[in-house]
């Protein structure tokens, strides 16, 4: 997904909603996304959250990763945008962490776990002496 493309999505979301998002403002920030999110399919969510008494709203990054079979919280302070091409940034920078980080999840969870017994030093996937 390239930086170009990413704007051009603005653009149509920006035609869509009929006129600019005021990017000040976390709910018009949440539409930006959503409506980025039917356009090109993000690979992550903006969502608009609240604590439990309703009183402090933000928004936060959030992803499904199908490896660790969790939402995991990326960002948890998302906005402030200034214009579309920080937000251009944000969708590449985010996409990109996002997946290099899925990458070295696999990197750790493809190797054996050496768990070794804290009496005998055995290995207990293959053993160990005591018993």
């Amino acid at each position: 997904m390239t930086k170009e493309k990413v704007l051009e999505s603005i653009k149509k979301c920006v035609r869509d909603y009929g006129g600019d998002y005021n990017l000040n403002y976390d709910e018009a920030t949440d539409s930006l996304f959503h409506s980025l999110d039917q356009v090109i399919g993000l690979d992550f969510a903006i969502e608009l959250r609240s604590n439990a008494c309703g009183d402090d709203y933000w928004l936060q990054c959030e992803y499904w990763s199908e490896k660790l079979k969790k939402t995991v919280i990326w960002d948890y302070d998302v906005g402030n945008f200034d214009d579309y091409n920080e937000v251009a940034d944000y969708v590449i920078r985010t996409t990109k962490l996002i997946k290099d980080f899925e990458a070295k999840i696999s990197l750790i969870t493809d190797k054996p776990k050496q768990e070794l017994c804290k009496i005998c030093d055995g290995d207990f996937f293959n053993g160990h002496r005591c018993n």
